[in-house]
């Protein structure tokens, strides 16, 4: 029974990065690959920071209008510096600082901007940078982030909680959803055809729930406990 029990955990572990609960706001999806600085690589040092780019691939038009015929839209997510790191079972959970990590979105000319080049082995003359020129349509800070990996499949996923707070199209959202939109994102994983010195594929998305989901208290003592029995 604790094996099914521990099981039934995983997958709610799972669900947790996933899809919005009814009732909430979508803002935007997205996909990319991320990378580790100042070490390639490497979530387990302190003082590491975590970083995401990639394309916007669809959004909320009451928040931002997209015209890919024109344009190229782009993400960047930055983490602040690697905190703590927490072992449950097989998962690995690496926890972020709040408040200096950032997430933007933003929209280049096709005709005269530059497009977005991943190169290799991030920071590098053309990435993130080719990611982040243009108009800054919207943009915002981490409260949290949290990277959970799974050890023996190497899979995984992130959540964190935004408050946005700029950008040319922050007065499309009004100032009473600003804060706490989730930031989720499933798929970390390395298939063969990730650029050399990029971590993961990532697939996400950011949405606002409005409706209270339904909890059970626990300590992460509990936790690390269960599964760890």
């Amino acid at each position: 029974m604790k094996v099914v029990l521990k099981a039934l955990v995983a997958l709610c572990l799972a669900a947790l990065f996933t899809a919005p609960a009814i009732g909430s706001i979508w803002l935007a999806d997205y996909h990319g690959y991320d990378f580790t600085w100042p070490l390639p690589q490497n979530y387990t040092d302190e003082g590491q920071f975590y970083a995401t780019i990639g394309p916007m691939v669809s959004a909320n038009a009451d928040f931002m209008v997209m015209d890919e015929d024109n344009y190229e839209y782009t993400v960047h997510i930055h983490s602040g510096a690697l905190s703590t790191t927490e072992t449950v079972g097989t998962y690995v959970f690496y926890n972020y600082y709040g408040g200096d990590g950032t997430i933007s979105f933003y929209e280049d000319s096709r005709i005269d901007g530059t497009s977005a080049d991943y190169g290799t082995y991030p920071p590098n003359p053309t990435a993130p940078s080719t990611f982040i020129d243009g108009t800054h349509l919207l943009g915002g800070y981490f409260t949290s982030l949290t990277i959970v990996i799974e050890t023996v499949s190497g899979n995984g996923s992130f959540t964190g909680t935004i408050n946005f707070n700029e950008g040319v199209c922050i007065e499309n959202m009004s100032s009473t959803i600003r804060a706490g939109w989730t930031l989720a994102a499933l798929g970390l994983g390395q298939p063969p055809y990730t650029p050399s010195g990029y971590t993961n594929q990532v697939d996400g998305e950011v949405y606002l729930d409005q409706l209270p989901t339904a909890t059970h208290s626990a300590t992460w003592g509990q936790i690390k406990s269960f599964y760890n029995d």
